[in-house]
């Protein structure tokens, strides 16, 4: 989708829009190409006005299935070329601002960034999640500032460590009830098979927990992208038609499908730290 250029470096933001006014891509840094999945009927007249008069903007319309998740795989699996592999394509929601809402300014520090960047902090501030204390908790990822953070979840029950989420339990007792997977399974490991990363898979297995960023907002070097096999991306892509609560599945996996490293590893544990309890 990037075209060469000898006057700028040229990166990618898509966005997975379904009825999110998206006029704020007129602010986005001119080093970015912008792929716009619409997800909608429509866009409203200015907004169609305004991607149609940028010709950095491409919109494209597509059924609306899959949430975010769909819209990702659809662009990793339809792209032949990324472009530049030390480039980076960005991913995000029509309104990234609610769980990033110093995104704008974050794509103007791209130098700042590691090859794999979360870009969010938060889920919503007006339901508290994370609890503002938690989020006070840990500012290592912010960059000159800007905020973002990043939220470590266990592999076996899917849930936030720091605080209770609530919005994930259905999710996993949905995953554990259709796959008939009792308590005590480590439903990452599982997941990731699904998904035909059977190295990643293996890794999670010995681990206990692993990390991701709220709203399924991220950049990764165009690197990454490529080194997705092509038998994997279709079985993600699959997953996602198959039932839209998968979506939530691969906002907690992003980061690792990408190469984040899975933390604490059970057999990297002496055996004598752990005590027999009575019940």
């Amino acid at each position: 989708m990037n075209t060469s250029s000898t006057e700028r470096t040229v990166h990618t933001l898509v966005i997975a829009r379904y009825k999110e006014n998206i006029s704020w891509v007129k602010h986005v840094p001119d080093s970015f190409d912008i792929i716009i999945y619409n997800k909608s009927k429509r866009l409203p007249l200015f907004q169609k006005l305004l991607c149609k008069l940028n010709d950095r903007i491409q919109v494209v319309h597509i059924p609306n299935c899959g949430r975010e998740a769909e819209t990702y795989l659809r662009y990793v699996k339809e792209t032949a070329e990324y472009g530049d592999p030390e480039s980076y394509t960005v991913f995000c929601q029509g309104n990234p601002f609610e769980h990033s809402p110093d995104f704008l300014q974050l794509l103007n520090r791209v130098h700042l960034w590691d090859p794999l960047q979360p870009l969010s902090y938060r889920w919503r501030k007006d339901r508290n999640i994370p609890p503002k204390e938690v989020l006070k908790m840990d500012k290592r990822h912010f960059i000159e500032g800007l905020r973002v953070r990043v939220e470590t979840f266990s592999l076996y029950s899917l849930g936030t460590i720091y605080f209770l989420d609530k919005g994930i339990q259905y999710t996993t007792k949905w995953y554990q009830s259709e796959r008939n997977l009792g308590e005590g399974v480590n439903i990452s490991h599982h997941f990731l098979k699904e998904c035909n990363l059977p190295e990643i898979a293996k890794t999670a297995a010995c681990h206990n927990l692993g990390r991701f960023t709220f709203g399924a907002i991220f950049a990764v070097k165009n690197q990454l992208l490529n080194d997705l096999q092509e038998e994997s991306i279709y079985s993600m892509y699959d997953l996602t038609h198959k039932d839209d609560k998968y979506g939530y599945l691969f906002e907690r996996h992003w980061m690792h499908i990408f190469g984040e490293p899975f933390l604490l590893n059970e057999r990297e544990i002496p055996s004598n730290k752990f005590q027999e309890v009575q019940l």
